[in-house]
């Protein structure tokens, strides 16, 4: 999207602040669910994790840390401890984030550079898919979705940014980081 259209840093986090998420909401829990169960199939409790763009609760991390994960948050916005951006981990863990970025070579060079050598980024979105009405799709009536991605843009940043490999299952992406 052309930057004359982006929401004001105001715009955005006052359309953030109109979700509802909170640690005792079970809709939420059970919306990222997939997710937490996605992270927990590909890596051990040993590891350390950032819930990167965590928004106004960091839920994610909540529901891992519930698991036995070491986890850490952060948000622009919400949690903007710069502490968070001074480690390396283990795994990356994003629900419905990238779609906001306003500038995603920037950021999935950001994110790549909190990695150890050997880690991996999830993120949970949804995809634009071949023979989606781009029009009917509700995804992009989000003022803050900036960005949409399809299954191929995710070859492209697996080969640009040099991970390993790259799996799509459905709204969930794991990119691993494995020299």
């Amino acid at each position: 999207m052309d930057p004359i259209y982006h929401p004001s840093q105001i715009q955005e986090k006052t359309r953030y602040l109109e979700h509802n998420n909170r640690l005792d909401d079970l809709g939420y829990q059970n919306f990222l669910k997939p997710l937490i169960d996605y992270v927990c199939l590909h890596t051990g409790q040993n590891e350390i994790g950032l819930d990167f763009g965590c928004g106004t609760v960091p839920i994610a991390s909540h529901l891992l840390q519930k698991k036995g994960y070491q986890m850490w948050s952060y948000d622009p916005y919400f949690f903007p401890e710069t502490k968070a951006l001074e480690q390396r981990y283990d795994f990356l863990v994003a629900s419905e984030v990238i779609e906001h970025f306003r500038k995603p070579r920037d950021e999935f060079f950001r994110m790549k550079s909190l990695l150890k050598e050997k880690a991996q980024l999830f993120f949970m979105t949804s995809l634009f898919e071949e023979g989606m009405d781009f029009q009917k799709w509700y995804y992009k009536d989000d003022q803050t979705h900036l960005f949409f991605y399809e299954k191929r843009a995710f070859d492209w940043i697996c080969d640009y940014f040099q991970f390993s490999s790259v799996e799509v299952n459905g709204k969930l992406i794991r990119f691993v980081l494995d020299p």
